[in-house]
């Protein structure tokens, strides 16, 4: 087992003269998204009078949308070369930071797409990159991967060299990230710990990151209504993310992480983590249904962990809670696919999707999840189907 985490995490403002101070010799690209969100803080603000301060030029895109595409990427990919660009801070969450990777290396390789489809091929080394991070959950801040969607192909970018040279967390600029986006990323954070806890490759170190993460997540659930604002809650949920990356890298995802990039390809108005939960319960009776009893075992230890960390009686299945966390916390009803206006006309070519563009993620299943069943899923989260 290696453990290999290169990234420097600061938590604070304070450390904003120190990433500032890094770049004196750069010509940085600010990333960020269109909202204005980020762009009126006094953080940013901050940010670019310490660059004006060491005489640092930079160059700003603020283009980057929830689901960002190929698109994206290439407009600041040439920002980067009109402007020369040899560094990036990217400033906002786990989107704004995929694109913000593939800028970085899609500057130094031409044509970069290709490495999307075969990741294994020889690249030139990135531009520099560093974080401030403005969300919890998906744990791009410090892992080496990027999600970025390209004509209804939502693929990843795996490279050693995307790891960010350092990350900023200021929980008091999640504070304005608004309940929806905040709920869907803690249980996307959820997720990732979940999924890297059943994965194959699970080792030691991912399932304590996986076990730490869940007990952050599971009790900072019934507090999300009333504590929005509060630094201490947002604080909790950026180190969970932190836990959740680290179990996610070693671990891995599985499968329902590639259903759920395939739904957002074809409809980028739904959250990641959403179309994770519409499918999650059906996903996950499958699965048991084909475990042998080290997987059954596993289940019945997750059932305990959320029971704990939840204080609430145990159930027979941890997926079962997650209807009543959505019923209490979202809306009080089910998630169906119908009710996000897909069609079930599409559900074959979700399936295909996920399996041709994140087809690796199948590799960890502790289960052979084959197209059918993944197809059955899918009907049955459907919804009157």
């Amino acid at each position: 087992m290696i453990i290999n985490i290169p990234t420097k995490i600061c938590f604070g403002e304070e450390n904003l003269s120190c990433l500032a101070n890094e770049y004196k010799k750069e010509k940085v690209l600010i990333v960020t998204s269109k909202s204005k969100r980020i762009t009126s803080t006094d953080t940013y603000k901050t940010l670019i009078k310490l660059l004006e301060k060491n005489n640092t030029d930079y160059a700003i895109i603020s283009n980057v949308t929830g689901n960002p595409e190929k698109k994206e990427v290439d407009e600041g990919i040439k920002e980067c070369i009109t402007n020369k660009c040899t560094a990036i801070i990217a400033i906002g969450g786990g989107s704004t930071i995929d694109v913000a990777k593939t800028i970085a290396f899609g500057t130094t390789n031409p044509d970069y797409w290709r490495y999307f489809e075969n990741p294994e091929q020889e690249a030139n080394k990135p531009l520099r990159i560093s974080v401030i991070n403005t969300t919890a959950g998906t744990g791009s801040e410090i892992n080496c991967f990027s999600v970025i969607t390209n004509e209804n192909k939502k693929m990843g970018l795996y490279s050693e060299m995307l790891y960010p040279e350092m990350t900023i967390i200021i929980p008091k600029l999640m504070c304005t990230l608004p309940y929806k986006n905040t709920f869907y990323q803690l249980l996307d954070c959820l997720f990732h710990a979940v999924e890297s806890f059943l994965s194959i490759n699970a080792n030691e170190f991912s399932i304590n990151c996986a076990e730490t993460c869940m007990k952050l997540c599971l009790e900072n659930l019934p507090l999300i209504k009333t504590n929005l604002k509060d630094i201490k809650f947002r604080e909790s949920l950026a180190v969970a993310s932190l836990f959740s990356a680290c179990s996610d890298m070693y671990g891995g995802c599985l499968s329902i992480h590639s259903l759920g990039h395939a739904i957002c390809a074809y409809h980028e108005e739904i959250l990641h983590g959403e179309a994770i939960a519409i499918i999650l319960n059906k996903y996950y009776e499958h699965m048991e249904k084909l475990g042998d009893n080290k997987l059954k075992n596993k289940f019945k230890k997750l059932s305990r962990i959320f029971s704990l960390y939840l204080n609430e009686p145990e159930k027979e299945m941890f997926y079962q809670y997650f209807e009543d966390i959505i019923f209490k916390l979202y809306c009080n009803e089910k998630l169906y696919l119908k009710s996000y206006n897909i069609k079930v006309e599409e559900l074959d070519k979700i399936v295909k999707n996920s399996r041709t563009y994140v087809g690796e993620l199948y590799n960890n299943n502790p289960v052979n999840m084959t197209d059918e069943i993944c197809k059955e899923i899918l009907k049955e989260s459907y919804g009157g189907c």
